[in-house]
């Protein structure tokens, strides 16, 4: 209806390639400051790297192009956020085929020994402090370090996520995670600290982590993690439906906000994006009226907030009520 070829016009957009390229620049530029000690260009490259986290996140679901080599070097956009190699096996395989499902779905099991994200989780009294902003706030400072460092040794270690993901033993994939574990440790953390005094280069590296683990956090977490995504109303026809499980799992917010859009990587529209994975996120905005309206003719519930703050006040809610050890 709109002119675009469900096929040959899933990827990116011309636009939308310049403005990987535009932010692939940014991204070098700061990263390179940031080595050399200047805290400014740490927060920014916390920013930036973010951002390029788009395009690592479309070429993971294979959107960016449909030349597969393209897609694989473009996965290297998520560098500053998560171990790349690991991230296709995390959320590509793992989070979009089992969205919310407690046995299946890796991104329900980070970070559990502070936070608790769901009611079958064995309660710890250490998830008491959840019920405070500033707990769940400071905790999403080290989303970052969990993705890079943290989470990648353990893999690199067993070939395996929590007991749920499991890699194959493929060599190559191996000398990724190494790799990336090494450049990572060597850029962010060690590089400061052979170009200025120690307390500054430890400065910058807590600073351009904490800036990515807080964005990365904020936008992602909110996506699914409430309520009505953990444990949504599916006792009827669709029980057993993978598209309805995608649809009332995840949430949308500010639908019309292009600022909104742009900085959050497209996050904004994750229920079109867990139905069409393979459809770069520049399209979404074509399909949200269609996907609606089809959800609300066959009785789904499709979940959308007005704006980001509204779905952070339900995530928020929604971990103070895990936060009782009676739940």
């Amino acid at each position: 209806e709109v002119g675009i070829d469900p096929v040959k016009d899933r990827c990116a957009t011309f636009s939308r390639l310049s403005y990987y390229s535009v932010v692939a620049v940014a991204v070098y530029y700061t990263l390179s400051k940031h080595c050399q000690g200047k805290i400014l260009y740490s927060f920014l490259s916390g920013v930036v790297g973010w951002l390029i986290g788009s395009m690592g996140h479309d070429a993971g679901h294979f959107s960016v192009s449909r030349i597969p080599f393209v897609n694989n070097v473009c996965t290297w956009g998520m560098l500053l956020l998560c171990n790349p190699i690991m991230w296709q096996y995390q959320h590509t395989y793992g989070h979009h085929s089992h969205t919310n499902d407690y046995e299946l779905d890796p991104d329900l099991h980070h970070f559990t020994i502070f936070m608790r994200y769901h009611r079958r989780m064995i309660y710890d009294k250490v998830y008491k402090n959840q019920q405070s902003w500033f707990y769940v706030i400071l905790n999403y400072t080290s989303v970052t370090f969990g993705e890079c460092i943290k989470i990648p040794w353990d893999v690199i270690l067993s070939n395996d996520m929590y007991g749920i993901v499991h890699l194959e033993k493929n060599f190559l994939k191996k000398v990724g995670l190494c790799f990336h574990y090494v450049a990572y440790v060597g850029g962010i953390i060690v590089m400061p600290f052979f170009h200025t005094s120690a307390l500054q280069a430890f400065a910058c590296m807590m600073i351009h982590m904490i800036t990515t683990g807080l964005l990365f956090a904020f936008f992602s977490q909110i996506n699914h993690i409430n309520e009505a995504a953990i444990e949504p109303d599916q006792s009827g026809k669709w029980a057993n439906s993978w598209a309805a499980t995608q649809v009332e799992t995840s949430n949308n917010f500010a639908p019309h906000s292009f600022f909104m859009h742009v900085f959050s990587n497209g996050l904004n529209m994750q229920i079109e994006h867990h139905l069409f994975p393979g459809l770069n996120h520049c399209h979404l905005h074509h399909i949200a009226p269609v996907v609606k309206a089809t959800c609300e003719e066959y009785g789904v519930r499709y979940k959308c907030y007005d704006t980001w703050s509204e779905l952070f006040g339900a995530t928020l809610q929604w971990l103070e009520k895990l936060s009782s050890a009676s739940i």
